[in-house]
C-alpha cells in the first residue's frame, strides 16, 4: 500500500523519524479514482486512520471499509486488491515494518509470541476496538513531535499483540459485498449530502425518497461502505461540526445547535456531552485555554 499511496500528488506526505519502521503521515486530498494495490514485500503494514475513509476490495467482492479512528492491518504478501478513498479529505499514518523485525520485537517480550502471531495472521483485517483507537489518537494531541514516530511503532506492535490476544470479536476480516455498483455510488452521494446539510432534518425516509433507494438498502449499504450505521455517522458529523463552531466562532450554543440540525438546545447539549464528556460551554472554555489540545474529526 505504501508505494501506491506515495505515488499520488495532491496531499501532504511527511515521513516521521522512528526506529525499525517507515512511517508516513498522509494528509489532504487523496485521489478520487480507484487504484490497484499489490503487496509483494516481506513487510507488514498498519494504517491508522484519523480522518476520512478508505474502501478496499479483494477478489470475490470482499470489502473492508476503514473510517475515522479505525486501524487497518495488512500482512506480508497480501493478495492483490484495489482501493478508493471514501471522502475528499484524509488524515492518517501508514507504518511499514519488516515482518522479521516485528516478530523479533514481540519475542523479546515473550518467547513464542512473535511466531504464534505470524502463523495466525495471514489475512488483512480491521480493528473494531473503538475505545482503544480513540485513546491512541487522543494521546497524539499532547505529544512532542519528535516522539510521534516511535509512538506509532509501539502502537503498531500493540496492534499485533491485540490481534493475537483477542482475535475473536476484535478483528473484522473482509466481508462479501452484495450491493450493486449503482447502489454504492448512490451511498457516496448521500454521504456528501449529509455532510453538506447538517442543519436540516434528515431521516431515512427523506433520503430514500430523494435518492431513489429503498430504506433497507440505504442502511445496509451505507454501513457496508462507511463501516458504521448512518445514524451514528450523522451524529458524529454533527458533533464534530458543533465542536469546530464552538472553537472557531463566537456563535451562541443555541445558534450552533440549530446549525447542526437540533431544534432543541437541551437535546443538543445531551448529545454533545455524551460525545465529548462535557457541556458545550465548558468545551469552549477549555478550547480557549488550550487551543492546541482541541480535536474534532470529520469524515467529509
Amino acid at each position: 500500500m505504501l508505494d501506491a499511496l506515495l505515488s499520488w500528488d495532491g496531499w501532504t506526505v511527511t515521513q516521521l523519524p522512528a526506529e525499525q519502521a517507515a512511517i508516513f503521515r498522509l494528509e489532504g486530498a487523496p485521489p478520487s479514482e480507484e487504484f490497484p494495490f499489490i503487496q509483494e514485500s516481506e513487510a507488514l503494514e498498519i494504517l491508522f486512520c484519523r480522518k476520512g475513509g478508505l474502501i478496499l476490495e479483494w477478489a470475490g467482492h470482499r470489502r473492508l471499509s476503514l473510517s475515522a479512528d479505525q486501524v487497518l492491518f495488512l500482512p506480508v504478501r497480501t493478495e492483490a486488491y484495489r482501493g478508493q478513498f471514501a471522502s475528499e479529505s484524509f488524515y492518517g499514518a501508514l507504518i511499514r515494518m519488516e515482518a522479521k523485525a516485528a516478530w523479533s520485537a514481540l519475542r523479546a517480550m515473550h518467547s513464542d509470541l512473535g511466531e504464534s502471531i505470524s502463523r495466525a495472521w495471514n489475512d488483512p483485517c480491521m480493528l473494531k476496538a473503538a475505545l482503544w483507537s480513540e485513546a491512541l489518537f487522543s494521546a497524539l494531541d499532547y505529544m512532542q513531535p519528535g516522539h510521534i514516530g516511535d509512538y506509532y511503532v509501539i502502537k503498531a506492535l500493540e496492534v499485533l499483540f491485540l490481534l493475537h490476544a483477542q482475535r475473536e470479536g476484535l478483528a473484522l476480516p473482509p466481508q462479501c459485498d452484495y450491493h450493486t455498483h449503482s447502489q454504492i455510488e448512490t451511498i457516496r452521494e448521500i454521504q456528501k449530502y449529509l455532510v453538506g446539510h447538517l442543519d436540516e432534518r434528515l431521516t431515512i425516509q427523506i433520503l430514500s425518497q430523494q435518492f431513489r433507494i429503498s430504506g433497507t438498502a440505504l442502511k445496509s449499504c451505507f454501513r457496508q461502505v462507511y463501516g458504521v450505521p448512518i445514524h451514528q455517522y450523522l451524529l458524529e458529523q454533527r458533533m464534530a461540526q458543533a465542536a469546530e463552531l464552538l472553537t472557531t466562532t463566537t456563535q451562541s450554543v443555541l445558534q450552533i445547535s440549530t446549525a447542526v440540525g437540533y431544534s432543541s438546545v437541551s437535546q443538543f447539549g445531551i448529545a454533545f456531552k455524551q460525545r465529548y464528556h462535557m457541556p458545550p460551554s465548558q468545551f469552549r472554555r477549555n478550547a480557549n485555554k488550550n487551543p492546541f489540545a482541541t480535536v474534532f474529526v470529520r469524515n467529509g
